[in-house]
């Protein structure tokens, strides 16, 4: 159940804990589901992330440097949850440094999260960023596959393009336009939808050519299930077209990230 760009499920404050409670337990018991834990996926719409170079120092310093780094670009940083990845690390005459993916989320996100999960009597199996699930899900269902997809995260206001390579989300894009632009009265509005499969299809053929004509292997739709089948059939003939180097291109025709991600935690 996806919640985070839902209008009802937001106030000035943050998540509407108890609208969204109130939803999720009329889900479980109208189901009759049995439940002994909760996961939560955290949208890009709340996290910062930052690519940083940290002196090879004693490990246990190393957080106390992030934070400083982090501090750089976040005014109110103790407002926020840090953590960090060390990706690599860089061993020269001239350079010696940790490379790491740090990210910071609003503590008052993950704090209502730990209220969602207490009201509704169930143990935090993981809290992540949506990114790493993608990921886990990739790792799992492509593993030893020379794949290279492209996942869309449609979203009521934006649209997230992701080109996966191997094991790391190689190249990220934001597009200002989601469902509400696209959709008047449950239907597709065609001229901008077209509006905004071109703009898709234009920062593809630009990366493709950036890398070499790289070959992509596909499309995967990541949006609410009531638009799901509706994009991906219009999208369908969008992708038929000739774009340079992504010819062979196959639109999957479903890719519901929640199930694919359950399966792999």
């Amino acid at each position: 159940v996806k919640i985070n760009n839902d209008k009802p499920y937001l106030s000035s404050q943050g998540l509407n804990v108890e609208q969204i409670v109130k939803s999720l337990n009329s889900i479980i018991k109208e189901n009759n589901i049995y439940l002994r834990s909760i996961s939560f996926i955290i949208y890009p719409d709340f996290v910062f992330s930052r690519a940083l170079k940290i002196p090879i120092i004693d490990k246990n310093k190393i957080k106390e440097s992030i934070m400083w780094e982090m501090a750089l670009f976040i005014n109110d940083i103790k407002d926020y949850y840090v953590d960090f990845k060390i990706t690599d690390r860089t061993i020269k005459a001239n350079e010696k440094v940790y490379n790491i993916l740090s990210c910071a989320v609003p503590k008052s996100i993950i704090n209502d999260y730990y209220s969602i999960s207490k009201f509704l009597k169930l143990k935090i199996k993981y809290i992540d960023i949506y990114q790493n699930c993608i990921l886990r899900a990739y790792k799992k269902t492509l593993l030893g596959k020379k794949e290279k997809p492209i996942i869309l995260n449609i979203k009521s206001s934006k649209t997230l393009i992701m080109i996966i390579d191997g094991n790391n989300i190689f190249y990220e894009k934001n597009i200002c336009i989601g469902i509400d632009n696209i959709m008047q009265n449950d239907n597709i509005d065609m001229p901008s939808f077209d509006i905004f499969a071109n703009e898709i299809l234009h920062i593809i053929d630009f990366y493709v050519m950036e890398n070499n004509g790289c070959r992509l292997t596909g499309i995967y739709i990541d949006t609410y299930l009531n638009f799901q089948e509706k994009i991906i059939s219009c999208l369908t003939g969008k992708c038929l077209l000739d774009i340079h180097g992504c010819q062979d291109m196959i639109l999957s025709k479903k890719f519901t990230c929640p199930e694919e991600i359950n399966n792999v935690v």
